[in-house]
């Protein structure tokens, strides 16, 4: 999960995420990035392509891996039925 309204937040998960990847066991893993808090109408609210393109994701996954990045609402319920879907 990371929160679409903390930029900081995005940034420390980019890294956290990057050192992840670079581990033996997970290089080739499945990864679904949750894009909380999308029903919040701010001004710090980023959409999922402001958050790809913060956290950098086109060049952090090896051709073989499989991953999205999905924006969600859980308050208003909204994008956790695609997830799920794409997941299995």
């Amino acid at each position: 999960f990371v929160d679409s309204n903390d930029l900081d937040r995005i940034r420390e998960s980019r890294e956290e995420l990057g050192r992840l990847l670079q581990e033996d066991e997970l290089r080739d893993c499945v990864v679904c990035i949750i894009a909380s808090k999308q029903d919040l109408e701010t001004k710090e609210r980023m959409s999922v392509s402001q958050i790809s393109k913060e956290m950098e994701l086109d060049t952090m996954f090896n051709d073989n891996q499989r991953w999205m990045i999905q924006a969600v609402s859980s308050l208003k319920g909204t994008g956790m039925k695609e997830t799920m879907d794409w997941l299995y």
